[in-house]
């Protein structure tokens, strides 16, 4: 997926449906709304994890 040509510069071949995905990655111009969701879900996910550890730790003592 990822081959280096000539020059050295690292090139991505991609399908068109998954060229859509990285619309926001390569043009920095663009919303970076993918970007921020990711962050936002990873936050929110440890959010959880870490509640359920304190919830377990609570009934267990």
């Amino acid at each position: 997926m990822l081959s280096p040509d000539a020059d050295g510069y690292i090139t991505l071949n991609v399908t068109p449906s998954a060229a859509v995905s990285f619309v926001g990655a390569a043009d920095r111009s663009a919303s970076q709304f993918p970007t921020v969701f990711a962050v936002i879900l990873a936050a929110l996910i440890l959010l959880v994890i870490i509640a359920v550890i304190g919830i377990s730790r609570r009934r267990r003592v």
